[in-house]
């Protein structure tokens, strides 16, 4: 197989990653040795590996010539044909490569700190965290890409105690920890979270504070579909809200209200008169996302019921870094309840070459919004040139959640120093 027909597909259904598999073997959990199981991991020859363990493929695998050190893979294989002892496969039955195979990158590689413990409420999302097989990782603070979103605008922080030579690149507060998790992806930590304190420059409202906390956890060999199933899981015990009780839309359904029936390809000229019709009264200079955000917010927002509800199918403009599913629109997924967004959750995108015109992109917009110009982290470029797996991921407001289970009217009366309070 040539390295230029490899592309980067979506997780095929079914697949575990290393650790999952490991350990449903350990706790006796597979029904019979007629079973098929597909594993993923990176090819270590002769070993498919990852942070979460290894086992042994057999040799016929490797000398077929289409494997390569580094590259995943999915490897099905019957449970008769697994000794749990070696840890060996006797025989392949089917497998995929995942990733195109790579050049020689290197990037700086985090190092794994305790977090604090922040509360009850804080602890049983840890914990239950924890009981879904997800582990604890920490990602930095300070850092010199916070993000490329073009909505969003960073904290800078002064160079001067730099290194002189590094004094002309500025540093930031992180507004997410994405592009680091994702770098541990790569290495194969393929089922983590963190709930971290992030920074971002919005104006003060009953649901902006520019510090908050943040829970973001990712799936490896997964997609949205699994990241779903933990969500639910998650509201039902820190949140009380049964699974019965969410309702599931897409945008398209939800702009119904406009008398307009969006599709992926719909034009910019057509929300403009639209938003005419609404009298909305746009103006020229908008383009795409920001008459679709003006009429999101005016017309389409304030009719969302106060149920739990999982929003799904969003506009291919704002894909950020999802996929696109085969339908045209960006597989991403957006959790609300009372009316207030709390999660957004995506099929991550992993191949480079969409990733870098995306960020090419959102520099240009950045500039035309008027937003702190950013360099492209080449860091997270090269582990997706290293191969992130096909993955699933979500970033979920703590805070605002955590409001709302309290029943409270605001962020600010839920903390015990809000951004008021440093003013």
């Amino acid at each position: 197989m040539s390295t230029a027909s490899k592309q980067y597909p979506a997780c095929p259904k079914g697949v575990y990653s290393l650790r999952r598999f490991l350990t449903a073997v350990e706790s006796d959990a597979w029904p019979s040795n007629d079973a098929r199981v597909t594993v993923g991991g990176r090819l270590a020859i002769p070993f498919l590996a990852d942070e979460g363990g290894r086992i042994e493929l057999p040799r016929e695998f490797f000398e077929s010539g289409q494997a390569e050190n580094d590259e995943l893979w999915c490897v099905s294989f019957l449970m008769s044909d697994f000794d749990p002892q070696l840890r060996a496969v006797r025989r392949v039955v089917e497998s995929q490569c995942l990733t195109k195979s790579i050049r020689e990158v290197t990037w700086s590689r985090p190092k794994s700190q305790n977090i604090l413990a922040w509360g009850p409420f804080v602890d049983g999302i840890k914990d239950h965290l924890r009981n879904l097989g997800l582990q604890e990782i920490t990602t930095p603070t300070v850092v010199q890409n916070p993000g490329m979103e073009p909505e969003l605008e960073p904290f800078c922080i002064t160079t001067n105690t730099r290194p002189q030579a590094d004094r002309s690149r500025p540093l930031f507060l992180a507004t997410s920890p994405e592009l680091h998790i994702k770098q541990l992806l790569a290495l194969g930590y393929t089922d983590v979270f963190e709930i971290k304190t992030v920074y971002r420059k919005e104006e003060l409202t009953p649901l902006h504070e520019p510090e908050f906390h943040m829970l973001e956890w990712y799936r490896g060999y997964a997609d949205l579909d699994l990241i779903i199933d933990d969500l639910t899981s998650l509201l039902g015990n820190v949140a009380n809200i049964n699974e019965n009780e969410i309702k599931h839309t897409t945008i398209r359904e939800l702009f119904r209200v406009t008398g307009f029936e969006l599709k992926p390809n719909s034009s910019a000229q057509e929300l403009f008169d639209l938003a005419k019709r609404l009298e909305l009264h746009p103006n020229e200079r908008m383009d795409w996302n920001d008459l679709f955000h003006l009429i999101w917010v005016t017309k389409v927002e304030p009719r969302l019921p106060k149920d739990p509800l999982f929003v799904r199918d969003y506009p291919p403009s704002q894909a950020a870094l999802a996929r696109k599913n085969a339908s045209g629109w960006a597989d991403r997924l957006e959790f609300y309840w009372q009316g207030v967004e709390i999660a957004n959750a995506f099929h991550e995108l992993n191949d480079p070459n969409e990733q870098r015109l995306r960020f090419l992109s959102d520099q240009k917009k950045r500039i035309e919004y008027g937003r702190t110009p950013l360099e492209i982290d080449e860091n997270f470029m090269q582990s997706l040139e290293f191969g992130m797996p096909p993955s699933g991921g979500i970033a979920l407001g703590v805070d605002r959640l955590f409001m709302l289970v309290q029943d409270a009217p605001n962020l600010q009366s839920v903390r015990a120093f809000g951004w008021k309070h440093q003013l």
